[in-house]
């Protein structure tokens, strides 16, 4: 029997694609977001309805009349402003997870005290120790930000602005004014001015978090040798296995039976192993020693090839070891032992990734779909792909360089995420975009000043190819370097500002309607 996974589940274990992917709109290698995980605003993706009849001992306790939930050096932390990291936390998830939620055995319609995270753990318990730890380094941050005498910028304004714009719609959509809102589903002292200065010191911490982690410097030789240190967190290896089962096939075999059928699948291991003589023969030989069942899987020449796994991908930490030994050459094969059985594996290839990543600006025209829609109709593709063109032909026609694009794509790109930037992602590596982007960033024969039009899942793109950039080996050695230092500096603030709990304050931490 094989353990050989098929090629589309390897390719999933392989490349796990970040979701940051809408609108071409993929995360900058580096940007500090996920950190922060939405904890500004997240509320405003889903409202939360709730009843006053239910509510009413959290609001009476959360007023902040009496009770502090927590603190952060000298600064005390009353229920509503912790319920807002809470409810952040809880919304991020959710809406993350969405319909796989059963997976990680949360319920939705039940309170979250009643259901278990871990053993010693409730979800309620959980998401209390996410909010915790959100407020703790945000309010860290916003005291460094302010001692450092960093202001909001008018981009981080802007988008604040904007956020509390697309709370107050979402709420009148569903006749719900913003002050009931607030103090009902965070607690009474929860004002619009409060939930404003709350609002505004996350955002404050984040843009002080994001300069500080953009502002560390490495040298070509502290990314060289780091590397060389480290070769196993950035390289990769292609190789070949094929499973031997020692499975009896008895529900309840004796041991002697079971000791059969380890030594029979041993020695059927060591066979091909010693019969193995190139990657062909390899191939040829899971092929016939595969169960009956599986031959017409074992005809794809790449079932039995593994692509592109890290060191920590791999869960057995033999076959790990042996594919990263330093002495390991293409064609070496080795049998590794498990409780159910034995692997023969092939070395195909260890490597990093050297291609170099690409620079490019786009202009995002969205699909203007209909309220409620998911997909976008014959017509709203062709008046996409018409304005699109529109706006090719407007560039083409006047000075036809970067400038000029980056100017359009200021004034015109549906992407929020690279507009300000004049429609620019640097660095961009594979598997950063949506599949029909990054192939046309990656064709071999792109050029500096190539342009043309994408369609993807969210409208058309107008390309511009700017440069190619850095290799992402170094990219991904950089990143890590500068996530070290960034976390020791985390660390760091957060001993200066310590947190603490008070219990009673915290029965007032929570989802409106538990």
């Amino acid at each position: 029997m094989s353990a050989s996974m098929g090629k589309g589940d390897r390719n999933t274990e392989r490349k796990v694609k970040p979701a940051s992917k809408e609108s071409g709109k993929a995360k900058k290698s580096g940007k500090l977001s996920d950190r922060f995980y939405n904890i500004i605003a997240i509320v405003i993706a889903v409202v939360l309805v709730v009843s006053i009849g239910v509510a009413i001992f959290q609001n009476v306790v959360s007023s902040g009349k009496f009770f502090v939930a927590a603190t952060v050096g000298n600064e005390k932390i009353y229920p509503h402003e912790l319920n807002y990291y809470y409810i952040g936390a809880y919304m991020n998830f959710v809406n993350s997870y969405g319909d796989y939620l059963y997976l990680f055995g949360l319920d939705t319609s039940m309170p979250l005290k009643a259901q278990k995270y871990s053993e010693d753990k409730t979800w309620h318990r959980y998401f209390l120790d996410t909010a915790l730890n959100s407020l703790h380094e945000v309010k860290s941050l916003y005291r460094e930000a302010v001692a450092a005498g960093e202001t909001l910028s008018e981009e981080y304004s802007r988008q604040m602005e904007s956020d509390m714009a697309s709370l107050e719609q979402s709420l009148s959509k569903q006749n719900l004014t913003l002050e009931n809102y607030l103090s009902t589903s965070y607690g009474s002292r929860m004002t619009v001015a409060e939930y404003k200065r709350i609002m505004s010191e996350s955002y404050l911490a984040q843009q002080f978090a994001q300069k500080k982690y953009e502002g560390y410097e490495y040298s070509d030789e502290d990314i060289k040798n780091y590397y060389q240190e480290n070769k196993n967190s950035f390289d990769l290896v292609d190789y070949r296995s094929f499973f031997f089962s020692s499975s009896t096939g008895s529900s309840n075999p004796t041991q002697e039976e079971k000791d059969n059928a380890r030594t029979n699948a041993k020695s059927q291991a060591e066979i091909m192993q010693l019969a193995v003589t190139d990657e062909e023969s390899f191939i040829k030989l899971s092929l016939q020693n595969a169960p009956e069942d599986q031959k017409e899987l074992y005809e794809d020449d790449d079932y039995t090839l593994r692509e592109g796994l890290t060191y920590s991908s791999i869960t057995n930490k033999d076959m790990a070891d042996w594919l990263f030994d330093e002495n390991r050459t293409k064609g070496d094969t080795t049998i590794i032992e498990t409780d159910t059985g034995y692997y023969v594996v092939y070395m195909v290839a260890r490597y990093r990734n050297d291609y170099n990543t690409v620079n490019v600006r786009h202009i995002l025209v969205q699909f203007d779909l209909d309220e409620n829609a998911t997909e976008p109709t014959e017509e709203q593709k062709e008046a996409a792909k018409l304005s699109a063109e529109a706006i090719m032909k407007e560039w083409a026609s006047g000075e036809k360089t970067e400038e000029s694009f980056a100017a359009l794509a200021k004034e015109r790109s549906d992407d929020p995420g690279s507009k300000d930037n004049g429609g620019l992602y640097e660095n961009v590596y594979k598997g950063m975009m949506v599949e029909p982007f990054e192939k046309w960033c990656f064709d071999e024969k792109r050029q500096p000043g190539d342009t043309g039009l994408v369609e993807t899942a969210y409208g058309y793109h107008v390309m511009y190819f700017s440069s190619y950039g850095k290799p992402y080996w170094t990219i991904q050695v950089e990143n890590e370097l500068r996530n070290n230092d960034y976390n020791e500096f985390s660390e760091g603030i957060k001993e200066k500002y310590p947190l603490s709990e008070n219990s009673i304050g915290m029965l007032a931490v929570g989802l409106p309607n538990q």
